[in-house]
């Protein structure tokens, strides 16, 4: 096909064992103005024998003889596709049977979105199922970022256009296995993103001899983290490697111990409140919103109800706090009454 709505863009590597449901359930979209861009990395199982038993017309393969990784391949399918969206899709994922018609029509009807997520669901291990539930609106799905990724990857659909206008928003390998994370950065710095409000992909969650190593593991850790610091930098400029490390300590969970740090804590949110102020990164009032909150969970997870001691050290942050937002309506009656 010359020229269909969508390109559907799914790079496989070694997923014998999956990769024909995840074909299968592209061929059996509602939707049928598309072109499904299979790229095999250099798999030494038998998943290009898979792939090529199946005879569909709008089926295009192309063969990478050695292995390039996730990244390098996703840019050559972006280069590669005639589509005017691009539509991701893993090879062990399932795609439900009215994803692309959905995901399609709610990109003509608002073309100032560039990137359109949904919900998924996780299936195969009990243990690790669930519904993901991403955000609707912009503001927030920007906003998310400060504290983690906002779409899940495989369940994207992309303008093209948007790829085009601005050759070097692409996947970077240095974040690899994060490099989604990276790339929603940058695009919503210049486009508008959104999700779906209900689930069109099933997720994978299966542990077999292919599951996650050690190595992986630490590696999504490590560059999820870079990633939470490219931020911060945008927001603060330069910041010490101490800071840097209080940041991500915060971020992963760690929390305040004792005044000191809990105060630290204050301090630093409040930096990063009245940096964006200045910087306009992040739309406002949500971004405040959010870090307020944060500040709040950190604090009342490591101190309880002390925690309204140390924020009433700031009136001017608390009145903002009180006035644009309600942080956790369980705990509205420790806020001292408005005069």
């Amino acid at each position: 096909m010359s020229n269909p709505k969508v390109t559907v863009l799914m790079p496989v590597y070694n997923a014998e064992k999956y990769v024909g449901e995840a074909i299968e359930s592209i061929l059996n979209q509602t939707f049928k103005d598309f072109e499904f861009l299979i790229i095999n990395d250099g798999s030494t199982d038998k998943s290009l024998d898979v792939i090529n038993s199946y005879s569909d017309p709008r089926i295009r393969v192309v063969n990478n003889e050695t292995n390039l990784g996730l990244s390098p391949t996703l840019n050559k399918g972006i280069d590669l596709s005639n589509g005017e969206y691009i539509a991701r899709m893993d090879a062990d994922d399932i795609s439900l049977p009215t994803r692309l018609l959905k995901q399609s029509v709610h990109m003509d009807k608002h073309p100032e979105i560039g990137i359109c997520g949904t919900w998924i669901e996780g299936f195969g291990n009990p243990l690790l199922c669930g519904i993901w539930k991403t955000q609707k609106n912009h503001d927030e799905l920007l906003c998310n970022l400060m504290y983690g990724s906002s779409f899940a990857h495989p369940s994207v659909i992309l303008r093209k256009s948007i790829l085009i206008k601005y050759q070097s928003i692409r996947y970077e390998d240095f974040y690899t296995p994060c490099e989604d994370y990276r790339l929603w950065y940058s695009l919503l710095k210049v486009t508008k993103g959104a999700n779906l409000q209900e689930v069109l992909l099933c997720y994978r969650r299966e542990r077999d001899s292919n599951q996650m190593s050690e190595y992986m593991s630490t590696k999504i850790v490590t560059n999820t983290d870079c990633v939470r610091l490219d931020i911060v930098v945008d927001l603060l400029g330069g910041i010490s490697e101490s800071d840097k490390s209080f940041h991500i300590d915060l971020l992963n969970k760690v929390l305040p111990s004792d005044v000191n740090s809990c105060r630290k804590t204050v301090n630093w949110i409040i930096s990063i409140i009245d940096a964006n102020k200045m910087q306009k990164i992040f739309p406002e009032p949500t971004f405040r919103k959010k870090a307020a909150r944060f500040l709040f969970a950190k604090l009342y997870s490591s101190v309880g109800n002390k925690a309204f001691n140390y924020l009433f050290t700031y009136p001017k942050f608390l009145l903002s706090v009180e006035k644009l937002y309600v942080i956790a309506k369980p705990f509205q009656k420790y806020f001292p009454s408005k005069q």
